[in-house]
């Protein structure tokens, strides 16, 4: 079936009047806002297969998606909070792939890095992150 040649799902008006400093404001949709409704968890539904229809279609939509992935993999780490104690370099660095940066320490400029802490290993079923450090 050709999304294209279908009609938007239907959103039915239900008015509901507020009167706000003296001012009338109708709000058509309000019932759209309650989210537990099986009415509108059917709407939103039905409004994510047809965008997901018509999205489908679009010409070389993969290929440019794939593009896109490989754009974002060439990305380069982001080093964060550079702080240099007692000879050492401590940063944050979070590559591409990741949401949050882990703990690194390195001796000198070029010497190999050192992973100190991983917050997504850390605790396992929650999420940390590294705020803030102090190198001693």
């Amino acid at each position: 079936m050709n999304a294209t040649a279908q009609t938007l799902p239907a959103t039915p008006q239900r008015p509901v009047t507020d009167t706000y400093f003296g001012k009338k404001v109708v709000d058509n949709y309000r019932w759209l806002e309650n989210l537990d409704s099986p009415e509108v968890q059917t709407w939103f539904r039905a409004q994510a297969d047809y965008t997901t229809r018509l999205l489908n279609q679009i010409p070389g939509r993969d290929s440019l998606v794939n593009t896109f992935v490989r754009y974002d993999a060439l990305k380069a780490a982001r080093i964060t909070d550079l702080t240099r104690r007692g000879g050492r370099y401590f940063y944050k660095k979070t590559l591409p792939s990741e949401n949050v940066g882990k703990l690194h320490c390195r001796t000198g400029e070029t010497d190999p890095e050192k992973l100190l802490f991983d917050p997504g290993t850390y605790a396992v079923g929650k999420k940390y992150a590294v705020s803030y450090f102090v190198p001693s």
